[in-house]
């Protein structure tokens, strides 16, 4: 905020030279209308107003500049009011291109801050304004979350590009009965100081149709769902440095992208995704990187996508605990590639999808489980919990686990969940067969337990399990 100050004082500092320069020396009675605005818009509007003084050339100037810049820090407060409500009442330009509005409420009268604030935003917004700058608080705002009702008209403007919301009492909740809001946005920068601040802005984005780039502040939990995903036509930029935990999950289109800049705080991360139409999935293989960067900090992460390929990895130095959604047995090379670049991992679940393996021969892009020539360091000094759901009894996934238990040293559990119908299905084994096969692998680590469940299938809540 400093630095965005200490920017905007400069440039004002700079525009006033400009203009006493160019008054000085007699040269600016030479130019345009159009230039003279353009100057008096890079002043505060204060500052613009004052140019009233100058010779009457100047007199009616500032009353079409494009720029309108109300800070409250600058003007007495008991002269606020009527310094914007006397130039808003002024002003003839039918455009504003951008409208900047900094308030704050220091008095016990509430109500009727609130409601001027929204007066001057409606009257702004009649003007055909391009971008919306408003910061509003309200120092008696711990009573007042959400008081701050903005107008209809502001969620349906067709020229508004550009949003950026900073406040304690505001509520940018669009209305009930709109099913889209912002026809034009683009950008939307947003911090507000109220707990329900999460869901608001989650349901504003999905509202949003040509929205490109959210910037959030002060959140810490961010999911993208369901339909949101679904939609080609969205792209997305996410700024959020004290965001905690990111959800992204749903079908995707053709066209989404998604970004995730400065998480240095993020904690957990989820990506559950599919496309809607499995022929696409590898068109989405090479989009995966902006994603996984923006998560590559992460504790926790739960990856279940088809759509991410070994080579688009980045690495995830601080990952304790990994669950991975395997689609399709050719996808071992991808998990190995995971436990290379996650060098501190402990636990690690492997979750098959099994409607998606087929007998292995007859799966497309098919490869072999292929054991790297040089054991991953977490595996070797800091794996130290295993766990295989829906084990159907492969070769491949026989020959994972092997060498998982071969090389993992420090490994205190290796826990593997099936049903007899998979084990029945693909190479009928039974339960038995499966705890004697599993009997035969050595064991690296002296402390490790394996243990077999295997789930009933006259109940799902009930099972048998074995410690080896």
């Amino acid at each position: 905020m400093d630095r965005r100050i200490r920017k905007h004082a400069n440039k004002a500092r700079m525009a006033r030279r400009m203009a006493w320069e160019a008054i000085h020396k007699d040269r600016i009675s030479q130019l345009p209308d159009d230039t003279l605005s353009h100057i008096l818009s890079l002043l505060p509007t204060r500052d613009a107003v004052r140019t009233t003084i100058l010779p009457k050339r100047w007199n009616n100037l500032w009353i079409s500049i494009p720029n309108l810049d109300f800070d409250q820090r600058e003007v007495s407060s008991d002269k606020f009011g009527e310094f914007v409500d006397g130039v808003l009442s002024l002003h003839a330009s039918s455009n504003i291109q951008k409208f900047r509005l900094c308030s704050r409420n220091s008095y016990n009268n509430g109500d009727e801050y609130l409601s001027r604030n929204s007066r001057w935003i409606c009257d702004a917004m009649r003007h055909n304004i391009v971008e919306l700058d408003l910061h509003i608080f309200d120092n008696h705002g711990s009573s007042r979350l959400g008081d701050l009702q903005l107008p209809v008209s502001l969620f349906t403007c067709k020229t508004l590009v550009a949003l950026k919301v900073s406040s304690n009492c505001m509520n940018l909740a669009p209305p009930p009965s709109a099913s889209a809001c912002f026809p034009s946005l683009k950008s939307l920068h947003y911090r507000l100081g109220w707990p329900d601040s999460a869901s608001m802005f989650e349901m504003l984005a999905s509202k949003c149709p040509v929205l490109e780039d959210l910037t959030i502040d002060q959140m810490k939990t961010f999911r993208i769902l369901g339909s949101l995903m679904a939609a080609d036509k969205y792209r997305f930029s996410i700024n959020a440095p004290k965001l905690e935990n990111l959800v992204v999950s749903g079908q995707v289109g053709s066209s989404n992208y998604y970004f995730s800049n400065n998480a240095k705080a993020m904690v957990k991360a989820e990506i559950h995704l599919i496309h809607g139409d499995s022929r696409e999935n590898i068109y989405h293989v090479e989009r995966a990187p902006p994603l996984l960067e923006g998560v590559s900090g992460v504790k926790y992460l739960s990856l279940l996508t088809p759509m991410f390929s070994a080579r688009s990895l980045p690495s995830f130095d601080n990952l304790k605990h990994l669950k991975v959604g395997l689609f399709r047995c050719s996808y071992w090379g991808y998990v190995i590639e995971l436990l290379k670049r996650s060098p501190n991992l402990e636990d690690i679940v492997l979750d098959i999808w099994t409607w998606t393996w087929g007998k292995q021969e007859y799966v497309k892009g098919y490869r072999a489980f292929n054991p790297p020539e040089v054991v991953p360091i977490c595996v070797s000094s800091h794996l130290r919990t295993i766990s295989i759901i829906n084990f159907m009894g492969y070769d491949d996934e026989f020959e994972v686990v092997k060498y998982l238990l071969q090389y993992s040293e420090v490994l205190r559990r290796l826990t593997i969940s099936t049903r007899e119908s998979y084990l029945f299905k693909t190479r009928r084994m039974t339960a038995e067969k499966l705890h004697k096969k599993a009997l035969k692998f050595q064991k690296c680590s002296k402390t490790c337990e394996i243990e077999i469940i295997i789930n009933s299938e006259t109940d799902r809540h009930k099972n048998c399990s074995c410690h080896l």
